[in-house]
């Protein structure tokens, strides 16, 4: 029964899930009716689409797994390259800047990009000459 909700739940059809699973309609149905179980590699595939394979073995939610764009998404967040990672983050946030930038005209110093405080040490003055 968890095993339909879950699939119900992605708007799947029993034919769409069966092909995710790669097994027929009609195996599927059995998975669904109780008659023969799932195995690893039918609750893998489905996990892979999005199902909650925890909830359908077990009943609990452990969490709402990801979906299939959001792990799109994120496989290739971590494939890019930092400018592009802020990029995608500036057009989630709605056009808002991600890295500071901060000038010090007065002294000639400039910080551009992200700057973390923690552990942070300026030196000002510069070195002492001998007279």
């Amino acid at each position: 029964m968890r095993l339909k909700e879950e699939r119900k739940r992605l708007k799947l059809t029993q034919a769409a899930a069966s092909a995710i699973a790669g097994v027929s309609r009609e195996t599927w149905s059995r998975y669904e009716g109780g008659a023969v179980s799932p195995g690893m590699e039918v609750l893998e595939a489905f996990a892979l689409a999005g199902a909650d394979v925890q909830y359908v073995l077990t009943g609990q939610h452990d969490s709402i797994p990801p979906t299939m764009k959001e792990r799109l998404f994120l496989d290739q967040f971590r494939r890019s390259t930092e400018a592009q990672q802020d990029e995608a983050l500036r057009v989630l946030l709605g056009g808002k800047e991600t890295t500071a930038t901060h000038t010090f005209e007065e002294v000639g110093q400039y910080i551009h990009g992200s700057v973390n405080q923690t552990g942070l040490t300026l030196n000002v003055g510069g070195s002492k000459r001998k007279k």
